[in-house]
């Protein structure tokens, strides 16, 4: 007997499952796996942080997450699902309640967000308009090309810095300085400061010490912003074993600082010294 309604059925069968496997959302539990993977890829990344005591957190997973209008972004996206209780890596996202979700480019730069519990329609044009907003990195790196100058290169390295790139970061705050050091414009001296910490970050204390020593030599104020480079000059030098030529820095941070936890530990340090 020839059965083609069983062979027909199973062929039907088989092709759905075909399809909801490929449009079905694929969770990744870590944030570091889930930024590698959207790096691997190219792809933008969509962070949905929770809690496991948030019941508006379970409604996002019951009620917004299986539609189907959310899952057909299965293929344009990274999912990421962390518990903010466990993954430190989020906070500095500024978390103030769950849900938060996040919209990420492939290297972790905050592209758009949303606080709270939100229904589908809202969340999915929210994750359209972020994707028409993912090539922030291209975008920057072309400005820096053809319009070469403080501005380009000062957001260029802003955006590397916020993505913890700092070597690109360094070179581009670098690069604005070079542009604007003869006019001493304000925005090169910032661009000044920012390499000098990002130096820092690459412990790279020597190009850190030169640095904050170009900054102090040519920023004209004594401010807090002065008061500070003196005070990361000093943890510099420290780094490095220099502590007694780190003392007068210590000193100066000590008294000029304003008030907090940077100054109590000028003191301490200058204390010890």
């Amino acid at each position: 007997m020839r059965r083609f309604g069983s062979f027909t059925t199973a062929i039907l069968l088989s092709l759905s499952a075909f399809v909801s496997l490929h449009a079905e959302v694929n969770w990744i539990g870590r944030m570091d796996k889930g930024l590698a993977q959207a790096k691997s890829l190219g792809k933008p990344i969509f962070v949905d942080i929770m809690a496991p005591w948030c019941g508006y957190c379970r409604k996002m997973r019951q009620e917004v997450f299986p539609s189907k209008r959310f899952q057909d972004m299965a293929e344009t996206f990274v999912f990421i699902r962390v518990n903010a209780e466990e993954d430190i890596s989020i906070r500095k996202f500024n978390v103030q309640g769950f849900p938060t979700l996040l919209m990420l480019d492939k290297n972790g730069y905050l592209i758009s967000r949303i606080d709270g519990f939100v229904e589908v329609d809202r969340l999915v044009s929210t994750m359209k308009d972020a994707l028409l907003r993912a090539n922030t990195e291209d975008r920057l790196v072309r400005e820096t090309r053809e319009k070469p100058g403080i501005q380009s290169s000062y957001k260029a390295g802003l955006y590397y810095a916020s993505v913890e790139d700092q070597v690109k970061a360094r070179g581009h705050f670098l690069a604005a300085w070079e542009a604007g050091r003869a006019g001493k414009d304000r925005t090169s001296l910032d661009s000044l400061y920012n390499a000098a910490v990002s130096s820092m970050e690459l412990k790279d204390y020597g190009a850190a010490v030169k640095l904050w020593s170009d900054y102090l030599q040519n920023y004209p104020g004594r401010d807090s912003d002065f008061a500070y480079a003196r005070y990361f000059r000093a943890l510099s030098l420290r780094s490095m074993g220099q502590n007694a030529q780190a003392k007068d820095d210590l000193a100066y941070a000590a008294n000029y600082l304003p008030e907090g936890e940077d100054k109590q530990s000028a003191r301490r340090m200058a204390r010890v010294n």
